[in-house]
């Protein structure tokens, strides 16, 4: 049973940590609780577009996002569960830079993207800040391997 979900973790259990992760070093709680209400809490997309103040269209493309990586509901709800705390914990390395930009905490460089902000992110955090994401994707990677150690 153990050797199964390893499989599991190097593919898609990994690259949803990765989703997680990057969400939170941008700043995008949002999404993080979108998918936290969904899978956690069981709560439908219309209660979670209603108290969150969002279109069930938004809510429903994140739980897809989510669901894209081939986990089913309830490893998607385990991994969320166990991770959560810690993750919310985590400081964003971007923040909002006045009315059209946005800049990093880390190395304070202006990142403008337009249209597609969040590309501009990604690439920024990848490129200039890999080892940050890597040591919080592997910090959760071991999370969720220990818990599942313990479950077994």
């Amino acid at each position: 049973m153990l050797k199964l979900v390893m499989i599991e973790m190097s593919v898609g259990t990994k690259a949803l940590i990765r989703f997680l992760v990057w969400n939170r070093l941008i700043g995008n709680r949002k999404s993080i609780d979108i998918l936290y209400k969904y899978f956690v809490m069981d709560m439908s997309p219309s209660q979670i577009a209603d108290e969150l103040n969002i279109t069930t269209g938004v809510v429903r493309g994140k739980v897809s996002k989510a669901k894209q990586y081939g986990l089913n509901n309830k490893t998607i709800s385990y991994i969320i569960k166990t991770i959560y705390g810690d993750l919310m914990n985590i400081k964003p390395i971007i923040e909002r830079n006045g009315i059209r930009g946005y800049r990093c905490t880390i190395c304070r460089k202006e990142i403008y993207g337009g249209i597609t902000d969040t590309i501009a992110m990604l690439r920024h955090i990848e490129y200039s800040h890999r080892d940050v994401m890597d040591g919080y994707i592997n910090m959760f990677v071991v999370k969720v391997i220990e818990g599942l150690k313990r479950k077994a």
